[in-house]
């Protein structure tokens, strides 16, 4: 009689302490869940902090003035190294494709940043600019181009220099600075180039 009993608060003991045992594993686990959970809203809070990016509108839009300018540089150069007959006006042309493309990828890139479109088209004045170009072959489309990379690359310039001077966002002045030494190259790189082949 005595041996069952005991045996009873065995069984008894045995039960009490598995129910505790479970209870430990779920606040343990609900704990762990919370905590989980915290995580992850904060890294949401961070996450949307970072993609919300603040931008001056005069800078936004010198980022998408200058973004459609690098595009269209690159479209009408593209054309020239197809298009042109001077061997020297075809090294240009493909100096400026490849310089634009890089300047154009880390200013895609600043936009992208700071939620700015930039058309992916060519637009208005430089899609008519490329209609004309296309009109003319031999030497006058040699001519036609350079005159035209003097052009641009002059207001360009300006417009880079003044964002430089007047502009307020840090990342967009620093693509500037980067930026224009090369624009000024193509510059006297076009006006040689003029002087050769402009008359």
């Amino acid at each position: 009689m005595r041996f069952r009993i005991y045996l009873l608060c065995l069984i008894l003991a045995a039960a009490l302490a598995a129910c505790k045992k479970s209870e430990t594993y779920n606040e343990s686990t609900t704990a762990t869940t919370s905590s989980t959970d915290t995580y992850a809203s904060t890294t949401t809070d961070m996450t949307a902090t970072v993609a919300a990016a603040p931008i001056p509108e005069k800078d936004k839009e010198f980022v998408i003035n200058a973004g459609k300018g690098g595009k269209a540089e690159v479209e009408v150069a593209t054309d020239a190294l197809q298009h042109a007959t001077n061997a020297d006006v075809k090294a240009f042309a493909q100096k400026i494709v490849d310089d634009h493309t890089k300047a154009n990828d880390k200013l895609a890139a600043i936009a992208t940043s700071k939620d700015v479109t930039i058309p992916s088209e060519m637009q208005g004045e430089m899609k008519q600019v490329k209609e004309r170009l296309l009109k003319l072959t031999g030497k006058s489309f040699d001519q036609a181009f350079v005159k035209q990379m003097v052009d641009d690359h002059t207001a360009t310039i300006a417009k880079f220099e003044d964002e430089s001077a007047n502009g307020t966002d840090a990342e967009v002045k620093a693509f500037v600075d980067e930026a224009l030494p090369t624009l000024r190259d193509h510059l006297k790189m076009a006006q040689d180039l003029w002087a050769k082949i402009g008359k």
